[in-house]
């Protein structure tokens, strides 16, 4: 059984884990970070680590599982990410959009008698 050596971000306890309990995340796209996650066996703590292309084949060859992420071409349209940030008058117009605006109105009612 292979055996797959790191630390705890949490404890900082040094970790001898089985392959089948780390977890590697490879996505289809180079730009985003490919990772590995596992369970401290002490802390109970996720840690999740970036993975390089060096660990990534250390831990293929310890036969660890592997999730392969594929990432939409839409995610990696600049434009998209171009857009304007959300406002407060965009999520009350929302809330009022979606028929809310009375619970909004009774929420608010404390903060509008302060001045």
């Amino acid at each position: 059984m292979s055996v797959v050596w790191s630390h705890c971000f949490i404890c900082t306890a040094s970790l001898q884990l089985p392959a089948h309990d780390v977890l590697l995340t490879v996505h289809t796209r180079q730009k985003w970070r490919d990772t590995y996650r596992f369970v401290c066996p002490l802390c109970h703590e996720e840690n999740v680590k970036p993975a390089d292309e060096r660990i990534v084949t250390l831990l293929v060859s310890s036969s660890v599982r592997i999730e392969r992420v594929h990432i939409p071409d839409e995610l990696d349209d600049p434009a998209r990410w171009d857009q304007r940030r959300l406002t407060w008058d965009d999520i009350l117009d929302f809330a009022v959009g979606a028929g809310a605006h009375d619970h909004l109105a009774r929420e608010a009612a404390p903060w509008r008698s302060v001045q």
